[in-house]
């Protein structure tokens, strides 16, 4: 048969959808307490107070031989700079990741607590259509590109929208990069979860 026969078409709409794995970029964002954003925006905010201390010795005239009016400008602005982009990273890491999937909200929940549960998530919230955790992603390896991960999790009617970000709940401050394992997260919850969903049907 050729691949192009007219009845192919009429096939796949026959057939019933039931979930269609499509990870792609939200426009909307993972909100954080605000002990939870102090924590993960005090890598920029640290840059900043650095870089204003310059800029403040160059305002009081305080400037030096070794350190002149225009170095001490430079370096408190390029610190400054380095803090937007810092900020902007740490922005940027709370979007969230939406998986399309049109099976119902309740089956979509039990699935994803049962995924959560098994590899050991200690649930921060945990409410009807929201979740949040924190672990050690979703494989039993040794891993030291974090030392935790914080996982934001909404469930819509088409939808399972997912965030993972290094743990805020932390004492240590939180990192610009996890190498990769936070996107990581996100694709290894996807795969488990359509493995469950073929596995429930």
């Amino acid at each position: 048969f050729r691949a192009d026969e007219q009845w192919i078409p009429a096939l796949q709409q026959a057939l019933p959808v039931v979930c269609k794995p499509n990870q792609q970029p939200s426009m909307q964002f993972a909100k954080l307490t605000l002990s939870q954003s102090f924590s993960h925006y005090l890598l920029p905010l640290t840059l900043t107070v650095i870089g204003l201390i310059p800029l403040f010795f160059w305002v009081t005239g305080r400037t030096t031989q070794f350190f002149p009016p225009f170095a001490t400008i430079l370096s408190g602005l390029f610190i400054l700079f380095s803090a937007i982009l810092a900020a902007a990273k740490q922005k940027s890491n709370l979007k969230f990741y939406s998986i399309t999937s049109d099976i119902d909200t309740k089956t979509k929940n039990i699935i994803v607590r049962d995924i959560l549960r098994k590899y050991k998530w200690t649930f921060i919230a945990n409410k009807h259509n929201f979740i949040q955790a924190e672990g050690f992603g979703f494989n039993d390896k040794f891993d030291l590109r974090t030392w935790s991960e914080f996982i934001t999790i909404t469930i819509d009617k088409d939808s399972i929208k997912i965030n993972s970000i290094c743990n805020p709940n932390d004492f240590l401050p939180q990192a610009i990069t996890s190498f990769g394992k936070n996107k990581q997260n996100i694709s290894d919850f996807e795969k488990i979860f359509f493995e469950n969903l073929e596995h429930n049907q």
